[in-house]
């Protein structure tokens, strides 16, 4: 009964956050700010979030350990160095938001084939060595990004900084609408699969004995999660923690099988995303970047957690 109780005050609470992103601060004759600006903004921070709720159950439940998402597990720093590289080379200023695109995508699809040919050349195949593998990945590629940053002058310094502390200003409804059109896609694949996904938490050789292919399924669920946070962030740009504790609320909700942690993950990441938006549009007179405040939630969410000693549920 209580959990139903949540579960209607957060679907509540969520809608009142969407309400207000519209709305916040507007008069009656500014409709065209609606239009123009809040509604694809809002779009953005929607589908952004329930990507990156999406991508960090995936995550989770291929690698059976409830730490991973895909920041750490470096696709995203794969992601942004491509962006960055966009940057350096002018090839933004060229093709524009295509480039940006197609260097995320790359960078992140890179990350994928680097983590998993060092899981091949492992005499070990197990899980922690994929995660070691994404882990310090993370840490080169991010070093590559900061080096590219520290070579670059006037305002494309600006502009890759407000896409690295991640940002929902985004305005072209066309690449908004594929990317809704990926997500609902990689969902209904995903609800189709669930119970792969959920045969994912037992052994190897026990999923072997069921019929499935434990590493066949993990590169199949790795390319999906890629494909997710590479559009992301081209659209959004860094927001890490996301993934991590839109899972988490998720299974809190309503248990960990993957029938129901695949939509709820990515409503939770929704929600999150939307509220760190609202957050941008009320403070006044300084930047809060929502990537920046999706951490702090993040931080404070997980403070509290073990605080209550919640500590097995991380």
């Amino acid at each position: 009964m209580r959990s139903n109780i949540f579960r209607i005050l957060f679907y509540l609470c969520f809608l009142a956050l969407i309400l207000l992103c519209l709305f916040w601060g507007l008069s009656a004759g500014e409709g065209y700010i609606l239009l123009a600006v809040r509604l694809p903004n809002l779009l953005v921070a929607l589908i952004s979030g329930a990507s990156l709720g999406l991508a960090g159950a995936l995550s989770q439940m291929i690698f059976r350990n409830p730490l991973a998402d895909p920041y750490i597990l470096g696709v995203s720093a794969g992601s942004s160095a491509g962006i960055s590289l966009a940057f350096l080379t002018g090839a933004y200023t060229l093709l524009g938001y295509f480039s940006i695109f197609i260097l995320s995508f790359s960078g992140g699809i890179f990350a994928l084939l680097v983590i998993f040919s060092v899981y091949s050349a492992s005499r070990r195949k197990d899980t922690v060595i994929l995660l070691l593998s994404g882990v310090i990945f993370g840490y080169i590629a991010v070093s590559l990004t900061s080096l590219i940053l520290s070579n670059l002058e006037g305002n494309i310094i600006f502009s890759l900084t407000e896409w690295l502390f991640g940002t929902t200003a985004f305005f072209d409804m066309t690449i908004i609408g594929i990317f809704a059109l990926l997500l609902l896609v990689v969902i209904i694949i995903s609800l189709m699969r669930h119970r792969s996904l959920d045969r994912m938490y037992l052994s190897d050789k026990k999923m072997l004995s069921l019929g499935e292919d434990p590493i066949a399924n993990r590169k199949f669920f790795f390319f999906l999660i890629a494909l997710l946070v590479s559009f992301s962030v081209s659209v959004t740009g860094i927001i890490g923690f996301l993934g991590l504790i839109a899972p988490h609320i998720a299974r809190r909700l309503k248990g960990s099988n993957a029938k129901s942690m695949i939509p709820l993950s990515a409503i939770t990441g929704a929600f999150l995303l939307t509220a760190a938006h609202l957050l941008s549009l009320i403070v006044k007179g300084i930047r809060v970047p929502v990537g920046i405040s999706i951490s702090l939630m993040g931080g404070i969410y997980f403070i509290i957690l073990l605080r209550r000693g919640y500590a097995s549920e991380i």
